[in-house]
């Protein structure tokens, strides 16, 4: 594969200021009295940003400007190597095998064992698998030409083995977590025979270990999160929250940066979907705070989904507490960023973060704009948005109607919503919640008497009541249906929502005290 033409470039780009001087530094041994390497030649043309190359690159050979720019960015490796090699494990314990092949080299065996010892025990510490072996197999070497070799070698084979076997008990799990975030991503929550089918391919699969026999960190830590989005698929999100509130501990730290930033993102959603508010918005800054320790910031993806989740969740669950305050900020923040990523963003993370706009504006009361929201999600073909995410939209829009004291156009915008759910012939079953309140609604009632209305939003509450209560595991509260609980009180109390959200959220977080105290 052939480098390309503006690669040195913008690797002199993003040199630091530091590590420029170091680079120069690094190559002040050469004589003085000689002529100024080529390379340095080059590297300090680049740097005053200047277009025309000297003559002296194209004078003896057509081929001098490739060749100096070729060294020019080996040597730019050569020096970062330098400088930072010890900012990870990795490059530590690579740089340790190194040195202990070059004292091999040099015949020094005894100070290349006592430097084995320690990348040994760096190496095991950080489950770093595949180097433990490359260890291994050094120690085999220097026991060759060592009078007193460190121990037998049917040891270290049999150390070998068993490494080995942590090595594909991790590689298992991984492929397993892989094929159960596929199943996430393509099914989201499910039920009966597709509940039997995610089983099998997960948490009953015959590669996966019990608990106990998790044999290394890394391979607990993968048990632990296939059981979260397992749960989590099936609508047992309390369980789903345990499991993922491991993922969290220190230790894990060994998996890859990827899985473990995806393991904050799994806690933030099992953390919002049991109300559990302040792990969710910890979780946030923690999974920023990763972002920038492990410089996942230059990776747009990163970007972009620790964006989504920020905003997202920070919508919900501002909206939940009835923080009208903090609701403004992130909506605010929220809507540049949006712009920002617009042409970038994936369809479905953009219906995703458009609908909890159009949430959290009814949220502080700006109906208006909420509908304005509606109106350009709704009138898409309703094929190009989400199923959950439309039927929500035709719930949404009963209970907008319902606030603005819209009656007369109730009837036939609950009529509508009930032919788009009659389309499915689940509808029953997934429709639980939507289906029939549309249909109360479908109606032509008096919705001015108080009487009338106030049993009606009475019906309206508890089909909602009993569809949450029936979800196990998440103690009184469904991240996307609690929501018209508390837009129903403020429908009946006249009152804005955000002060009905913020009451509800004090008797809830109460309500979780005394579950926690009985515990």
């Amino acid at each position: 594969m052939y480098r390309n033409r503006d690669d040195l470039q913008e690797l002199v780009k993003m040199l630091s200021k530091g590590e420029k001087r170091y680079f120069v530094n690094f190559f002040k041994g050469y004589d003085p009295s000689q002529p100024t390497p080529l390379f340095l030649q080059l590297y300090a043309l680049m740097e005053k940003g200047e277009s025309e190359l000297p003559k002296v690159f194209s004078a003896d050979s057509p081929q001098a400007l490739t060749t100096t720019k070729r060294r020019l960015y080996r040597h730019i490796l050569k020096s970062l190597r330098s400088l930072h090699d010890d900012t990870s494990i990795d490059m530590v314990i690579q740089n340790q095998l190194s040195e202990i092949e070059i004292l091999y080299r040099l015949g020094l065996p005894e100070q290349g064992m006592f430097l084995l010892n320690k990348t040994y025990q760096l190496a095991r510490t950080h489950e770093k698998f595949g180097l433990v072996l490359q260890i291994l197999e050094w120690e085999k070497r220097l026991n060759i030409v060592m009078d007193t070799p460190s121990r037998p070698t049917a040891e270290i084979v049999a150390e070998e083995k068993a490494v080995l076997g942590m090595y594909g008990q991790v590689m298992e799990l991984e492929s397993l977590f892989s094929h159960a975030k596929e199943l996430k991503k393509q099914y989201g929550f499910v039920m009966g025979t597709m509940r039997e089918k995610l089983e099998t391919e997960t948490i009953h699969a015959p590669g996966m270990p019990t608990a106990k026999a998790c044999l290394s960190d890394k391979a607990t830590y993968y048990y632990n999160f296939i059981h979260a989005l397992y749960y989590w698929m099936v609508f047992d999100h309390r369980k789903a929250y345990d499991y993922s509130r491991q993922l969290l501990t220190s230790k894990v730290k060994v998996v890859l940066p990827s899985d473990y930033i995806d393991g904050i993102f799994e806690h933030i959603t099992s953390s919002v979907c049991v109300a559990s508010f302040d792990d969710a918005l910890a979780g946030i800054n923690l999974g920023a705070a990763y972002v920038e320790e492990q410089k996942l910031n230059q990776s747009h993806a990163f970007m972009l989904r620790m964006f989504a989740y920020q905003g997202t969740y920070q919508m919900i669950i501002y909206n939940y507490m009835g923080d009208r305050e903090k609701l403004l900020e992130t909506i605010s923040d929220t809507e540049g960023k949006l712009k920002l990523y617009e042409s970038v963003l994936p369809f479905e993370t953009k219906q995703v973060i458009t609908g909890n706009l159009m949430n959290a504006y009814m949220g502080i009361g700006d109906l208006a704009k909420a509908d304005v929201i509606w109106e350009g999600m709704f009138n898409r073909h309703s094929q190009t948005v989400r199923r959950d995410i439309y039927a929500d939209l035709h719930l949404f829009r009963l209970f907008s109607l319902l606030q603005s004291k819209t009656y007369e156009l109730l009837p036939s915008t609950a009529g509508a919503a009930l032919r788009y759910f009659r389309r499915f012939d689940d509808a029953k079953t997934v429709f639980e919640v939507e289906l029939p309140i549309a249909l109360i609604l479908s109606k032509e009632r008096d919705y001015h008497k108080p009487a009338l209305l106030g049993e009606l939003m009475e019906q309206i509450s508890a089909i909602v009541s009993r569809f949450i209560a029936g979800v196990k595991g998440v103690n009184g509260f469904q991240e996307h249906y609690s929501r018209y609980l508390i837009w129903s009180e403020a429908i009946l109390k006249e009152e804005a929502y955000h002060l009905t959200a913020a009451r509800w959220y004090k008797k809830f977080k109460k309500h979780m005290a005394s579950v926690k105290g009985k515990a």
